[in-house]
């Protein structure tokens, strides 16, 4: 169905790219881009409550995850606003950075497979090394580095994780993952749940946020 928000999400992408270039052709003000990253994101949020029912091969939404991808909409549309109405002069590649960003956190919450899961998160964390690195200066350039270092382990230790998993289980589809191969199947979920901790900053995998969080804010 055209009206999920994730079509959206990712055609929102292309189009700011598209009406940048036409701004900076026409001399328009950039901060009118601002205001259409606000609409889609809001667009996004309200077929997400009366149209969302995404199902592909790797991706599927249910009930609870709609409620899930509308909380995140509305966290994302509000940060947004703060952000848009603090910093007036932020550039266009701010506001595909961060469609980019929430795009990936919506694809990670209707994954149905291993490997959906590892694709939202790459599409996520490659965002967020933008978004930090945003200021241009050396405490951001550090921190961004360090996000990127990190995420790369993870995202190592999230793919051989898989592997492992693929290996002793046939299938990294979540809803046919099973357990008759033990040694192997929780090996590949041990792997696999340590780098969702890096990337998630869950304890106590999270000692790298603190510095990444204070460049952020630099």
């Amino acid at each position: 169905m055209i009206t999920n928000p994730e079509y959206i999400l990712i055609g929102s992408i292309p189009l700011l790219v598209i009406i940048d270039y036409l701004f900076r052709v026409l001399h328009y003000k950039n901060f009118y881009l601002h205001y259409i990253t606000a609409f889609l994101i809001a667009l996004s949020l309200i077929f997400d409550a009366f149209f969302g029912n995404a199902y592909f091969n790797f991706f599927q939404s249910m009930q609870f995850s709609r409620f899930v991808i509308g909380f995140t909409l509305f966290t994302a549309l509000s940060i947004y606003l703060y952000i848009m109405l603090d910093h007036k002069q932020l550039s266009s590649s701010f506001d595909i950075m961060f469609m980019s960003a929430l795009l990936g956190a919506v694809l990670v919450i209707i994954a149905s497979n291993f490997i959906s899961i590892i694709v939202g998160f790459e599409i996520l964390s490659i965002s967020s090394y933008a978004l930090v690195f945003f200021g241009k200066s050396n405490i951001r350039l550090e921190g961004s580095m360090k996000f990127m270092v990190t995420s790369f382990i993870a995202i190592l230790s999230m793919i051989f994780g898989a592997s492992v998993i693929f290996a002793g289980n046939g299938s990294l589809s979540l809803p046919l993952i099973n357990l008759h191969n033990y040694i192997t199947a929780l090996t590949g979920l041990i792997l696999f749940i340590v780098g969702l901790s890096f990337e998630s900053t869950l304890v106590p995998f999270h000692i790298w946020a603190p510095d990444v969080y204070e460049a952020a804010d630099s």
